[in-house]
């Protein structure tokens, strides 16, 4: 069982707790891990308990326990991805268009969510569509919003195993 449940993205570099139970009180031996089928670790265990790996190369992992009579436990499922977001160094111009660029690996890209906290109306999600994925950007037009404030900007990318999200603040600067 993973920290975040069975069948879950992870971001890369962000640890992976991986909780060895024995509920058939059938023994623990070994936990094998693999990324894409192939294997990439096999750690020898002492007991239950949790084990925390941190993986830096992207694909889709599965975990299980051997037992001390070779049988293997059902796999837990769990994805390594990368998502990176940029925005404008500094400010943005409230009076300006702005570009948010953005990468992933082993995930794709669904949305850029803008939040701001101090306003309902300053709230929008932008769905993006097949070429700006591809291109690795959008632009934000320039009023969409109405007051200088410091923008939460939301990256989130879609898996099979679920979605992910990484934040980044930008401060929107009035105009001169």
């Amino acid at each position: 069982m993973l920290d975040l449940g069975d069948w879950v993205p992870y971001q890369k570099g962000q640890p992976v707790k991986i909780n060895v139970m024995d509920r058939d009180s059938l023994g623990v031996k070994t936990l094998v891990i693999h990324r894409d089928g192939h294997p990439v670790e096999e750690v020898t265990l002492t007991g239950l308990g949790l084990v925390e790996r941190t993986f830096t190369t992207c694909g889709d992992y599965t975990a299980h326990v051997v037992r001390p009579d070779g049988s293997a436990s059902p796999a837990c499922q769990f994805a390594i991805c990368d998502l990176h977001l940029s925005l404008p160094t500094g400010s943005a111009p409230i009076d300006k268009d702005w570009t948010v660029h953005f990468t992933s690996e082993n995930i794709e890209i669904a949305a850029v969510y803008l939040y701001n906290e101090a306003d309902s109306y300053g709230r929008h999600p932008i769905v993006l569509p097949p070429e700006q994925r591809r291109s690795g950007k959008t632009t934000i037009p320039a009023n969409l919003l109405k007051k200088p404030v410091t923008l939460q900007v939301w990256l989130i990318g879609q898996h099979p195993l679920g979605r992910l999200k990484i934040r980044q603040d930008i401060q929107i600067a009035s105009q001169k």
